[in-house]
């Protein structure tokens, strides 16, 4: 793992805030035991699942948050939803030893 994939907490607050220059929506998911992540880390506020951001009933095939979390590498897609074009990057990260994905997505129709 590289060095820039661990961090504090408060570097990781400062690295959101530079991401949100770039990326609509930033979302962070922590990662318990990996059996375990299509039921804990797919859950965010109010119990939505993240599929729901795509206006989906169902968890993408092609997750790259999955697929980051079990190969603990930076991973990425490009997702058209609507007519539109949007760039999904998933990393893989520690925050104070503890296991999360970041995952940016950023329209690139210009909207």
């Amino acid at each position: 793992m590289n060095a820039e994939e661990r961090m504090t907490k408060g570097q990781l607050e400062e690295e959101i805030q530079y991401f949100r220059k770039i990326f609509q929506e930033i979302r962070l998911f922590p990662i318990g035991n990996i059996s375990d992540i299509d039921e804990e880390w797919r859950k965010i506020n109010e119990g939505q699942s993240c599929y729901h951001y795509w206006k989906r009933e169902t968890p993408c095939d092609n997750c790259v948050v999955m697929r980051a979390a079990t190969t603990k590498e930076e991973k990425g897609k490009l997702e058209i939803v609507n007519g539109r074009i949007y760039q999904v990057i998933a990393r893989y990260i520690e925050v104070d030893e503890k296991p999360y994905v970041i995952e940016l997505i950023r329209c690139l129709d210009g909207v």
